[in-house]
């Protein structure tokens, strides 16, 4: 998708001194403006570490901007934005190294230690919601929120022993905590409250989003199921993907639709959460996030974006440990 003059792509279209945000012929897209930055977060594998992020201005020449005092042990970094300040997790136990790391312009970026991120044996993940205007950060048991992403209150709580946060997600007041081993809750984000959804022995859900006045969720080895906020039940809506196992699955909602990655091919959409269609796109999409304009995905050494989350452009990344970092754009 694009507009050229000649081998030059048009960045931005004016009439007078209006700027045009999209083009399109009928109810197609054919060219959207460059919006801002976007973040890619790494993931490493043994032997490699994460000291960096990588940074595209264009949509088209990603490069690395290394992260400060990052332990090199590491191998996990995850990423959000607010559409002013980007945030980089990272996980350390030596507090003389940071564990995040943030930046205003996607060049600069500035450590910080929050000081609870201390393995890579649970999962964590940090995500802004617009709807109230925060970061919201889990690890473990507890999550995490702050409006700036310097100041953090924490919110702790858990029902089963062992268990541990594999996903949030917000909508209508609340913040839905999904456990792995333990019951799911929500936080009411106006008076503090908790409410244990503990009708059922459901305790195996790993990905979470809210959209058209409902929270999905991903059920590891069901499918995708709906709640039912008044009798805290969970119906199972769809089995079309029955067989993902934890971290696998990551999904959300932008744009009017549902959008889930995975690691395997396939990725599926859903308009109302209930009736879902799988589609292989060129390569594996697994984190996915939308910047106000464009679905953004990481793949193996590339990244993706699209305007309808189902058609997709690649951009080639010069590092092969992308697929389960994380990517923001502002």
């Amino acid at each position: 998708m694009g507009i050229n003059i000649g081998n030059s792509k048009v960045k931005a279209i004016s009439v007078g001194n209006n700027k045009i945000k999209s083009v399109y012929v009928g109810a197609t897209k054919v060219w959207s403006a460059i919006r801002g930055i976007v973040a890619i977060a790494m993931t490493g594998k043994t032997g490699d570490y994460v000291n960096k992020v990588y940074i595209s201005i264009d949509l088209e020449s990603p490069f690395p901007v290394n992260l400060v005092n990052i332990q090199s042990e590491r191998r996990i970094s995850r990423v959000a934005c607010n559409k002013k300040r980007f945030i980089v997790l990272t996980t350390t136990n030596d507090s003389s190294y940071s564990d995040m790391n943030y930046s205003d312009d996607g060049l600069t970026w500035t450590p910080s230690r929050l000081g609870w991120l201390t393995t890579e044996s649970y999962p964590f993940n940090i995500k802004y919601f617009e709807g109230i205007d925060r970061f919201v950060l889990f690890y473990n048991q507890t999550f995490y929120m702050s409006q700036d992403g310097l100041s953090w209150s924490a919110k702790t709580t858990s029902n089963v022993s062992g268990s541990y946060i594999t996903d949030v997600a917000y909508g209508d007041g609340n913040i839905l905590v999904i456990q792995y081993l333990g019951y799911p809750y929500l936080y009411n984000f106006n008076d503090g409250t908790y409410t244990s959804i503990n009708e059922q022995v459901r305790v195996n859900f790993t990905s979470s989003a809210y959209g058209n006045g409902k929270f999905i969720a991903y059920e590891a080895g069901k499918g995708f199921c709906s709640l039912d906020i008044a009798t805290k039940k969970w119906t199972l809506v769809s089995d079309i993907l029955n067989t993902a196992p934890v971290g696998e699955v990551n999904m959300i909602f932008a744009n009017g639709m549902f959008l889930v990655g995975t690691v395997f091919n396939d990725m599926y959409y859903s308009y109302d959460g209930v009736t879902w269609t799988a589609y292989a796109p060129p390569y594996r999409l697994v984190k996915l996030s939308y910047d106000g304009d464009k679905f953004l995905g990481t793949s193996d050494n590339n990244y993706g974006y699209s305007y309808n989350g189902i058609t997709w452009t690649y951009v080639q990344v010069d590092n092969p440990r992308l697929l389960n970092g994380g990517i923001a754009g502002n």
